[in-house]
């Protein structure tokens, strides 16, 4: 943050040459300048590789590389412990096998039950067209047969019972010439009464077969027919349910047998993600350098948790500087802006660069939490080959340039109350003068109003 060096005099006006002595005064001037917002904070690579744990959860740290050791693609740079996934693939192992038995026993159940299925099927609907044709038949044949056969039987005991009376009355006239005698006579007369007696059966046995056998065993045919067709519908209905269920035995076996083998194969994957190998050649340096407060986190037996930085190799073919820019001045830096960075490892070098990224919220205190509130500012090196990442880095960039601007010295501007005021050397007298100020550096002011160029003013305030 840029200050206006002040002090509050309690009297204003002028001070001729005699009451001071060599006052030290400067001339007003036009110049181009530009205000600086200085920063510090580190030497990072542009880009870097951030290794994380490709884990499902918290990984055992085996072995791992040391910091600062430069690797080389492909190397071994970390392992994690096994022991605990290489149990759980034996255990999946075995659920594997049980499901994969379980799976062939409701496949077999289900093509058991499928033929089972089609006989109990061809069975019932064999009960159907069996009950059918006995009801054909009756109808067709045997009811119209009982019919004749019961009609017949009328119509022959009716022709006998017209011969026997027939015979009677002949007999009787045969008695009296003669020819025949008593006993004869009788036994036509009881014949005559059993042929009465066989006209009277026939017919009833007609009725009773007319009005209830056959009526009664039609019905028995009808009701074999619905009873078979009843049992044919429960036959389909049972079987789909059962089929169905033995079906659904089968996807549940396939589908948990198929959850258990992705399970067993994301945990064999995990088992060869336990090895962390480099993915380029670089410097190993533990954690992300965004948090180096967690570094300590990152040694042999420490665990490390899904989506944690285990280390990061950083690119050395670009560079660039972290700084931390305080919350006062961080309004004025844009993406963009020109910037020189210098670091302690690198005396008397200066590297030019330019902003590339600005925070746009403050940076996390850590464990060493700060009321100061600080953005990360990334600044891109135009030529960083002598770096090396962690290395300080200080910055100064220019935000602003004013061209041609009228400047005095910051020192010569003093603040009373709220007024800003200078004071001009003008024939060997100090005159007080307000002025308008705009943009300020470290040592230069510029003057908007109250100062002309070619003007003097004292640096510093006259005594009262």
């Amino acid at each position: 943050m840029l200050v206006i060096g002040c002090s509050i005099l309690s009297s204003a006006g002028c001070r001729r040459e005699g009451d001071t002595e060599a006052l030290l005064t400067e001339v007003a001037h036009r110049e181009d300048l530009a205000v600086i917002v200085r920063a510090s904070g580190e030497i990072r690579a542009a880009d870097s590789n951030r290794i994380y744990p490709k884990l499902k959860s918290t990984g055992t740290i085996e072995f791992i590389v040391a910091e600062g050791e430069r690797v080389t693609n492909g190397q071994v740079v970390a392992r994690f412990s096994t022991e605990g996934i290489e149990k759980q693939i034996r255990a999946l192992e075995v659920q594997a096998l049980d499901g994969q038995n379980r799976l062939d026993t409701a496949l077999t159940a289900l093509e058991v039950g499928k033929m089972d299925s089609v006989k109990s099927l061809k069975m019932a609907e064999q009960g159907v067209v069996s009950t059918k044709m006995k009801l054909q038949k009756y109808r067709e044949g045997d009811a119209p047969l009982e019919e004749r056969k019961a009609r017949l039987e009328v119509e022959t005991t009716a022709r006998e019972l017209t011969m026997k009376e027939n015979r009677v009355r002949d007999i009787i006239g045969l008695l009296e010439e003669g020819f025949v005698t008593k006993d004869q006579v009788e036994e036509e007369r009881i014949a005559l009464e059993k042929a009465k007696v066989a006209h009277e059966t026939a017919k009833v046995e007609q009725t009773l077969n007319e009005q209830y056998t056959l009526p009664l065993r039609e019905t028995e045919a009808v009701n074999a027919v619905e009873a078979a067709e009843t049992d044919l519908e429960k036959t389909r209905k049972n079987d789909a349910v059962q089929l169905r269920q033995k079906e659904q035995n089968v996807e549940s076996a396939r589908r948990t047998l198929a959850q258990t083998q992705e399970e067993l194969e994301e945990s064999r994957e995990e088992l060869t993600y336990c090895v962390v190998c480099a993915p380029t050649e670089g410097i190993v340096t533990y954690a992300d350098p965004d948090r180096p407060w967690r570094r300590a986190e990152v040694q042999v037996g420490a665990n490390i948790s899904r989506g944690q930085v285990l280390m990061t190799i950083p690119d050395m073919s670009g560079m660039m500087a972290a700084v931390n820019v305080s919350e006062a001045d961080v309004h004025r830096v844009r993406i963009g802006q020109t910037a020189t960075v210098r670091s302690e490892a690198l005396a008397g070098v200066v590297m030019h660069g330019s902003v590339t990224k600005v925070a746009e919220v403050a940076n996390s205190g850590g464990w060493m939490g700060s009321d100061v509130k600080e953005f990360q500012v990334e600044i891109s090196l135009d030529d960083g080959s002598d770096l090396k990442p962690g290395f300080s880095g200080r910055a100064e960039i220019e935000v602003t340039r004013v061209p041609q601007a009228l400047t005095i010295p910051l020192q010569a501007v003093f603040r009373e109350e709220t007024d800003l005021v200078v004071y001009r050397w003008v024939k060997g007298a100090t005159v007080r003068t307000v002025v308008r100020v705009g943009e300020t550096t470290d040592t230069r002011a510029e003057i908007l109003e109250g100062v002309s160029e070619g003007e003097s003013v004292v640096l510093m305030a006259p005594e009262s």
